[in-house]
């Protein structure tokens, strides 16, 4: 049977062996005669309370598919991509250049320029002699005579510049040797034909003009030739004391009458 005492003993009262430690419930067992001891005297140790782990919320954990990087694009859809934004890339420089044409005054062309300075028309030619170098604006034209003349062994030449300041195109009719030269020693230099037929000088002729165009009519040998419009050689020799030469107009579109000056 169980016996309780206070305090454990070293020997066993029944057989005298030797007890040993108590165990966690305080009891000792003999292990030769099996009495069975019970401290009182000693607290019984509680066992450890195991901590229970808070609780939480179940949660549903949504997996994102991972996303997936796009493929590059490849063969004829790559090269078709690359086309289209290298001719959207040329459009927009074209246009950007053609509204600057636009916009800018100073990017207009000789034709405009001369449209939107058109000068005021004579009402009749100038019945004394103009200057080289100065224009003569009459009927719709304007005509400007290099004040430079040069010469060749073929004699005088010079260069004329007609405009055409009408809104549309026209048709100015001459004769070659329609220009008669004199010096003011009174000396007069004949057009010489040159290389083209002399049957050709007293031909009329006849040349097209754009509106807001010019063109040159210059001396030469071939003046005839289909290179554009042309004026013969004057034949002859200035002299020393010659100090002016005047070019008189007569059968050259509507400035017959004119007279100029050309200082030498």
């Amino acid at each position: 049977m169980a016996k309780q005492v206070p305090f454990i003993r070293a020997h066993c009262e029944s057989c005298g062996g030797p007890l040993g430690t108590p165990d966690e419930t305080g009891r000792v067992i003999c292990p030769y005669c099996g009495t069975v001891y019970i401290s009182t005297g000693i607290p019984r140790p509680r066992k450890p309370e195991t901590p229970t782990p808070p609780t939480t919320p179940n949660r549903v954990e949504v997996l994102q598919p991972a996303a997936t990087p796009a493929a590059p694009a490849s063969g004829p859809k790559r090269t078709f991509l690359i086309l289209l934004l290298a001719g959207g890339g040329i459009a927009l420089l074209l246009l950007c250049l053609f509204s600057g044409l636009l916009q800018n005054p100073g990017s207009k062309t000789s034709r405009e320029e001369r449209l939107a300075t058109k000068p005021s028309m004579l009402a009749a030619l100038p019945a004394q002699p103009v200057l080289a170098g100065a224009p003569v604006y009459f009927a719709e034209w304007g005509l400007v005579v290099d004040p430079e003349v040069s010469t060749s062994s073929s004699g005088i030449e010079i260069e004329l510049e007609l405009t055409n300041y009408a809104d549309q195109e026209r048709v100015f009719r001459y004769v070659p040797n329609g220009i008669r030269m004199m010096d003011d020693r009174g000396n007069t230099y004949l057009p010489n034909a040159g290389s083209c037929d002399s049957d050709l000088l007293h031909l009329e002729k006849q040349a097209s003009l754009d509106s807001g165009r010019s063109m040159t009519f210059s001396s030469g040998r071939s003046w005839c030739s289909s290179n554009g419009p042309g004026v013969p050689v004057y034949a002859g020799t200035i002299p020393l004391d010659a100090r002016r030469l005047y070019l008189y107009f007569d059968n050259f579109g509507p400035f017959n009458g004119l007279q100029v000056e050309i200082g030498l």
